[in-house]
């Protein structure tokens, strides 16, 4: 399984540096320690031994200590772009990483700085949560008690025991929402017409106005340079062919997943590029994110 959850986290630095100039690497926040696990081909810790630079790419080799999935050797070498601006990580040599790797094309393992890839120190959990088989705090696990064991960020520990050190469960907390019905239509990612954006609840709204998305998909289509539309078009193939290999329920979860991370990439470029003088650049990543939703979202 090659780039099936990586489109989510690298197609949008890829489409965005093919917008016209080259610009920093933006990555959305990488996916849990087990979601990384399934979507990655190979998941070890590892100290790099040696880093052999090139013009583009370097060449990193590390000695493994543990590995969950796709290694059986005990060094093994992976390629990484050479700068941070191209989405390359930044490894030092001597140290100890919780790698999350992938194939690319040539079969080859790369790393990217927008990956769960992370040094390994005292306060990453992924280990714990590859052995475990579950994330540490993630909802419906264990909290409080003796140890006093924190819930993951957004859930609280759900603690209906009054005695001292009590236990819980880690719980989502939400606060309940009245829409009114005044009719302000938009149309979600699900392709289905919501009465306001309220209504929508989580399902992410697309644009204002009801649904009309083979006419919203031509209107995307041409504001992108051929460039770009070819990119997109070559990308969402390849991710068509990985995802056809899946279950029916494991494809919709990761369109899901997908979907939410080009929603946050989204709200990012709008906060990121925010001044009047990047406003066309900002239309245009915004336009490539949209049909990127639209397609995805077609899929489910």
């Amino acid at each position: 399984m090659k780039k099936i959850l990586f489109l989510g986290l690298f197609l949008f630095a890829a489409l965005f540096a093919s917008l016209g100039n080259t610009y920093a690497c933006s990555c959305m926040m990488p996916a849990d320690a087990l979601s990384s696990l399934e979507t990655s081909d190979s998941v070890f810790v590892g100290t790099v031994s040696r880093i052999s630079e090139g013009s583009s790419k370097n060449k990193v080799l590390f000695d493994v200590q543990k590995t969950w999935k796709g290694v059986d050797t005990q060094t093994i070498q992976i390629e990484t772009n050479n700068n941070s601006a191209a989405c390359g990580y930044n490894f030092v040599e001597d140290q100890e990483y919780v790698v999350y790797a992938y194939e690319n094309q040539d079969d080859v393992l790369g790393v990217s700085l927008c990956s769960r890839t992370a040094e390994l120190t005292a306060e990453n959990t992924d280990v714990q949560a590859l052995n475990l088989g579950r994330n540490p705090g993630s909802e419906g696990e264990f909290c409080g008690g003796i140890a006093n064991l924190q819930c993951s960020s957004g859930l609280v520990c759900d603690i209906k025991e009054t005695y001292p050190d009590a236990g819980g469960k880690c719980t989502v907390q939400e606060e309940p929402t009245m829409c009114t019905m005044q009719y302000d239509p938009v149309c979600g990612v699900d392709g289905k017409t919501y009465g306001n954006s309220c209504t929508a609840g989580k399902t992410p709204v697309a644009y204002a106005g009801e649904c009309s998305t083979p006419a919203k998909i031509s209107e995307l289509e041409s504001t992108l340079n051929t460039k770009t539309l070819n990119l997109l078009n070559k990308n969402l193939a390849n991710y068509k062919l990985k995802l056809s290999t899946k279950t029916e329920i494991e494809q919709n979860n990761i369109n899901k997943l997908v979907l939410e991370r080009v929603e946050t990439a989204r709200e990012d470029s709008v906060e990121k590029y925010s001044a009047p003088t990047q406003k066309n650049m900002l239309e245009k990543i915004i336009n490539v994110l949209d049909l990127l939703k639209f397609r995805v979202a077609g899929m489910l």
